[in-house]
């Protein structure tokens, strides 16, 4: 990591964004309801691939190259 403090604001904002609609919806909707919900907008494979990419981009920046 060149800059630790930077990577763990950037990393707190990215978890914010991707988080809090996830907990919006499951106390709007309720658990079962939420579930559904973010099953069907595709919410959960955006949060599955945003914290991937955070925590592994640099290992899937190497493998391409």
């Amino acid at each position: 990591m060149a800059n630790p403090k930077k990577n763990c604001v950037f990393g707190l904002q990215i978890q914010s964004y991707d988080v809090l609609p996830f907990i919006l919806l499951l106390i709007v909707q309720g658990l079962r309801d939420g579930f559904n919900a973010g099953l069907r907008t595709g919410l959960f494979l955006f949060l599955i691939i945003s914290v991937g990419i955070l925590y592994y981009g640099k290992d899937i920046l190497k493998l391409i190259k």
